[in-house]
């Protein structure tokens, strides 16, 4: 297993294409039929996260302790999250929120550092 910390900004070209060559089968490539410009596995940006956190933070701590929720509750909630997470607008205008407000940064360089070294 070769663990390594994933930036954009590292991957020339594509992913595969980057898994690829980590892999030595670079040469292989023309064996793979890759769709590049498919957005496969797309995940919500860093702000849709932490305002997805906060949701989830402010429903258990603060509803929860006041409310009994029940199963069907929960169950909503989570197509709740899951319709926030993938709507566009929505993503779109998280996006444009000030860093003061909610950040982009998920973890910090020191945090991928650790658990980088911690899974090495």
């Amino acid at each position: 297993m070769i663990v390594r910390l994933f930036a954009k900004s590292n991957t020339k070209n594509h992913i595969f294409a980057d898994f690829l060559g980590v892999i030595n089968q670079f040469n292989n490539k023309s064996d793979y039929k890759v769709d590049y410009g498919a957005k496969i596995n797309v995940s919500p940006s860093g702000k849709t996260i932490e305002m997805l956190l906060l949701i989830n933070n402010l429903n258990e701590r603060v509803l929860a302790r006041f409310i009994k929720l029940d199963d069907s509750y929960w169950s909503n909630y989570q197509k709740f999250l899951s319709f926030l997470s993938d709507n566009k607008t929505i993503c779109k205008l998280v996006s444009m929120l000030p860093n003061v407000l909610i950040d982009d940064l998920l973890l910090l360089p020191k945090e991928k550092e650790d658990i980088r070294r911690q899974f090495q």
